[in-house]
């Protein structure tokens, strides 16, 4: 409405916050009688806007934090970052932290790696023959002590994504009992295909 307002001050085509502004305090002033104010959400709605919000940043550190480890891997280690389906999954970075150099990998054998998906609970389709092939068919840098200055970054990368990982576990589980008091919340999640962060979004 101010937009077209601001036409009937100025025919030239030029804006300038100073026209924006008496534009609109002048539209105010005139047709004050047929506007509404707005609404101030409830304390509900007010928090989990909040949350919802405040979670995303979170969500772009905890993607920034993936990024920045998968580039530590491929000057290095790059097997470890085609193990499993994703860096931030929490056996890619048990492994990560069990074997942090290539030289460690290349000893495992298909026995050992075998327990330590079975510690973890892995339950995807992967034998560990093929998980060692994939280890030995792509060793890294032939040099120990690039190894070890660039698994020392690697450690703290995943130290961080575990942070951050646990921030967000925190924060859904916030949302999720925002939403147990919010009104609207069954209608929204009645959305086909909506969990709870799109719940809470919308």
């Amino acid at each position: 409405q101010t937009g077209r307002a601001r036409e009937g001050y100025r025919a030239a085509p030029v804006k300038s916050d100073a026209l924006d502004a008496f534009a609109l305090a002048d539209l105010l002033r005139r047709q004050v009688a047929t506007w509404r104010p707005l609404r101030r959400p409830s304390a509900v709605q007010a928090e989990l806007g909040a949350l919802v919000r405040d979670r995303e940043r979170f969500v772009i550190e905890h993607r920034r934090l993936q990024h920045q480890l998968r580039a530590v891997l491929e000057t290095y280690y790059p097997a470890a970052t085609k193990l499993f389906s994703g860096l931030d999954r929490a056996i890619t970075l048990a492994f990560l932290r069990r074997y942090p150099t290539p030289a460690e990998a290349e000893r495992l054998t298909m026995h050992r790696l075998a327990r330590f998906l079975a510690r973890q609970g892995y339950s995807g389709r992967t034998t560990p023959e093929v998980f060692v092939e994939r280890i030995r068919a792509d060793t890294g840098t032939p040099n120990a002590g690039v190894d070890a200055a660039r698994a020392r970054a690697m450690v703290a990368l995943v130290d961080l994504l575990e942070q951050v990982g646990r921030v967000l576990d925190d924060y859904e589980t916030a949302i999720a009992g925002v939403l147990e008091r919010h009104p609207d919340a069954a209608l929204f999640a009645s959305f086909p295909g909506s969990g709870l962060i799109t719940t809470a979004t919308l």
